[in-house]
């Protein structure tokens, strides 16, 4: 299966998930301080324990869009990033 090909820059989404929407939207707001993004509310489980929420923003490249994804995904409070 070959990897799509991505041309950059371009829009991306990410989706964080978590317990506490507000801390996520905190995190979200500290790793993409340097450029435009606008935070979505998304899904939260059935029994209120998770929620997500979504991140628009631009990236420049691959290797910019790995870092914040690891940046993201390394931050207390995050369970998951997609």
């Amino acid at each position: 299966m070959e990897r799509p090909t991505i041309e950059y820059p371009c829009a991306w989404q990410f989706r964080v998930l978590g317990e506490d929407e507000g801390q996520l939207r905190q995190v979200v707001a500290d790793i993409f301080s340097d450029r435009l993004h606008q935070v979505t509310t998304g899904n939260t489980s059935s029994g209120g324990k998770y929620c997500s929420i979504e991140v628009a923003t631009q990236v420049s490249s691959e290797a910019d869009r790995d870092a914040k994804f690891r940046l993201v995904g390394s931050a207390m409070g995050v369970r998951m990033v997609l």
